[in-house]
């Protein structure tokens, strides 16, 4: 390890420093802000993890100009970082190394266009490997970056201000990229417009000629809305897309208007009752959930929903002698439906006519309920629209057996249930906790009465 390298102790004060409340904005440089891949996929913990490097090889830069009492003076190693701290910001908590190994050399593989939109007025076309060396010691990361471009990572005059804190609540991967693309114009109030085949290269990646991904439609829905969906939730940013046809019948490009959201509270605020993600593995070592399940709840949803659905699990867990095979199965489901939110409804009245009343009922008649609803709508609909909708769910359908047939004689309830669930959630989308809760309140209040 180089002498230039910063201690342990140093750099761990300045990495608790740099999400300490009120800490987290990153002056980005906005030329690594506009940037493509051309050879792979960057994923959202990819795009966390090369952001938290960034701006931590900033700060020991700045601090070695600082000692060196040279505004000037180029960093003589590799930049340094503690593991565990990259790792629980990636989203890959735990001891297994593994996939934030694998992560990281993935990194190195990925090619990337700089500054796509040249906003230094400058013609200058820059290319070249995201990360191109890492070492992983003990507790300690080593990197570098390519020297030819450390003066636009380091020194330039444009940049735009990430809030490290903000982007961690983030998951989706095209919700990460979008946001951080964004952030940049959050003070003109409108992005760049572009073709739609842009920002789908943008923030999803080059696609094979055979991809979903090739219609606008598919792109829309599968990639861009849950992005602007998550976005408006979990941010300081209110998004709207824009959609220009320019005469013609189909989309041709994008532009998206972006506002500020008053008063929004950043995670450094909420400290105090928000898990982090190493209590939360350290509970789904304590309940034996696999780190497989525990990966794809870290990815889907957010740690207070987890959490939420972690106490339903042990109060489960304590209250029942009916044993649960496989817990993160279990969770995983309990996070999708909510479990959690639909207990509180229930602890209003405990007991509904002398019998208790379990979560996993309250949401099986929920969606029972929608879809009943949605066969009905349906049934009311022209034959052009229903075989519409059959075209669309058939589409998508990966399981050849799932397929609707095109004889209306050879339709069995196999095919049709699972499309009127399909066409409930299309129609209304999956239940959020507000409306779990207030469904189960109204069941309660039909069956008292």
């Amino acid at each position: 390890m180089s002498d230039f390298l910063p201690s342990d102790e140093d750099s761990d004060v300045r990495q608790f420093n740099l999400f300490a409340a009120g800490t987290g904005i990153f002056k980005k440089p906005v030329q690594a802000i506009h940037i493509k891949v051309h050879n792979g996929l960057l994923t959202g913990p990819q795009k966390k993890g090369w952001d938290f490097l960034l701006r931590n090889a900033k700060s020991q830069l700045e601090n070695y100009q600082n000692k060196a009492k040279n505004p000037n003076a180029i960093y003589p190693g590799d930049f340094s970082v503690s593991r565990l701290e990259l790792m629980d910001y990636m989203g890959y908590g735990g001891t297994n190394r593994n996939y934030f190994k694998a992560a990281l050399q993935e990194m190195q593989t990925l090619i990337i266009e700089w500054d796509l939109l040249h906003n230094d007025k400058e013609k200058v076309w820059e290319s070249c490997v995201l990360l191109p060396y890492i070492k992983i010691e003990r507790d300690r990361v080593e990197y570098s970056f390519v020297q030819k471009i450390q003066p636009m990572l380091f020194n330039s005059p444009l940049y735009a201000r990430l809030d490290m804190e903000i982007q961690g609540r983030l998951r989706g991967d095209s919700a990460i990229i979008l946001y951080d693309w964004l952030n940049r114009f959050r003070d003109i109030k409108f992005s760049n417009k572009n073709r739609w085949e842009f920002w789908r290269d943008t923030i999803h990646g080059p696609i094979t000629s055979d991809s979903y991904l090739r219609l606008y439609k598919n792109f829309k829905r599968y990639k861009l809305l849950p992005a602007i969906t998550e976005i408006n939730k979990e941010t300081d940013l209110m998004i709207e897309l824009i959609e220009d046809y320019n005469g013609m019948k189909s989309v041709q490009q994008l532009q998206f208007k972006i506002d500020i959201k008053p008063k929004f509270v950043t995670e450094s605020a909420m400290i105090e009752r928000v898990p982090t993600i190493r209590s939360i593995n350290k509970e789904f070592e304590e309940l034996g959930i696999s780190r497989y399940y525990g990966q794809i709840l870290k990815n889907q949803f957010d740690l207070t929903r987890i959490e939420a659905n972690l106490a339903y699990l042990r109060d489960r867990l304590a209250s029942s002698n009916s044993p649960i095979n496989n817990r993160g199965a279990y969770l995983l489901a309990a996070c999708v439906n909510n479990y959690a939110a639909v207990t509180k409804a229930i602890s209003v009245q405990e007991e509904l006519n002398g019998k208790g009343l379990a979560a996993e009922e309250v949401v099986s008649e929920f969606y029972k309920v929608r879809t009943d609803n949605a066969l009905k709508m349906f049934e009311e609909m022209f034959d052009e629209q229903k075989e519409s909708l059959i075209t669309e769910y058939n589409n998508q359908c990966t399981n050849e057996s799932a397929v609707i047939p095109s004889d209306v004689s050879a339709r069995q309830n196999r095919h049709l249930i699972p499309f009127y669930k399909w066409l409930s959630i299309e129609t209304w989308g999956e239940g959020t906790s507000q409306e779990l809760v207030e469904f189960t309140l109204n069941r309660m209040k039909k069956a008292s009465a």
